[in-house]
Formats: structure tokens, C-alpha cells, sequence
């Protein structure tokens, strides 16, 4: 089943796109369809918003494991790692079944089943994030603090450290 899409633009220029299967049924308005549209990409920008966030904060732990010798920061940067997979799966899980019907959390032409709150969930991301974000920050200060040089260069370098985890 195919239908077209009309996304309109500023200055009403009108595109429109084929769009195959997309639509539960033809008689669907273009604004209906869009709606529909939206809502899938929505679903499918917070599952990959959640991916990108955690592999970011993986390549920033890995850097840190590599830069450290000390045991501790390494077994915390794998704590950290961990914790960041752990959360970030169960968030991915959330957002994909966050309906029953799975197909409920956009389409919004389906009146039965229930969906969790969704925007609870966006809070606990939120919340997650920031934590973990300041668990970030925080773990290269103690290992610029070692090193040998002097206390304006090594704030320079906690700075630097900072501005380049934020």
C-alpha cells in the first residue's frame, strides 16, 4: 500500500515524498500521515539519541582507561562503562516496548492497549545522564593532580579535561 506524504516548507513550497506501507490504511489525510510519520522518527530519534550518548561516553572512558596506569581509575572506568551499558539497555528496552501494542507508540489511530509514561522515562534519561556526565568529569582530576608540574598548569589541565568531557 502507498500513499504520498506533503511536508510543507516555509514560503508554501510543498515537497512530497512516496512513502510504501507507511500509512495503516489510504484513506489517511496527508496531516494524519505526517503525524504518523513523525511520531515514528520521534521513536526512533530517542533510540538513537540513547545509543549515541552512551557510545560517546564510551570512547571518553576508553581514552581515560588507556591515558591511566593507576588500577583504580581503570576498575572505575569499567564501573562507569558498565553502568552506562546497563542503563542505556534498559532504556532502549523502555522506549521500544514502551506500548502494547509496540506499534501503539505511534500510531495514533490505535485506541486499545496501554503505554507506559513515556515522559517519566525522558526524566530518568535526564537524571542518568547527568550523573554519569559528572562521574566524567570528575575522574581524570585525581590523575592530573599526580602529575609533576605546577599548580597553574595543572588547573589548566583539569580546565582543559572539563571543557573536553562537557
Amino acid at each position: 500500500m502507498s500513499s504520498n506524504l506533503a511536508l510543507f516548507m516555509p514560503g508554501d513550497a510543498c515537497l512530497q515524498i512516496q512513502l510504501r506501507g507507511s500509512c495503516t490504511s489510504c484513506s489517511l489525510s496527508y496531516i494524519r500521515c505526517s503525524i504518523l510519520i513523525s511520531l515514528q522518527m520521534i521513536t526512533i530519534a530517542a533510540n538513537l539519541y540513547v545509543i549515541c550518548l552512551a557510545l560517546a561516553k564510551a570512547s571518553l572512558l576508553a581514552f581515560y582507561y588507556r591515558m591511566s596506569q593507576l588500577r583504580w581509575l581503570r576498575i572505575i572506568s569499567v564501573f562507569i562503562g558498565a553502568v552506562i551499558v546497563a542503563y542505556s539497555l534498559a532504556l532502549i528496552l523502555a522506549l521500544v516496548f514502551a506500548c502494547s501494542p509496540i506499534k501503539k507508540a505511534w500510531d495514533v489511530t490505535i485506541t486499545e492497549g496501554t503505554c507506559i509514561n513515556r515522559p517519566a522515562v525522558y526524566v530518568l534519561l535526564a537524571v542518568l545522564n547527568i550523573a554519569t556526565d559528572v562521574m566524567l568529569l570528575i575522574i581524570p582530576v585525581p590523575m592530573v593532580w599526580k602529575l609533576q608540574m605546577p599548580l597553574v598548569q595543572k588547573v589548566g589541565v583539569v580546565v582543559v579535561f572539563l571543557i573536553g568531557s562537557a
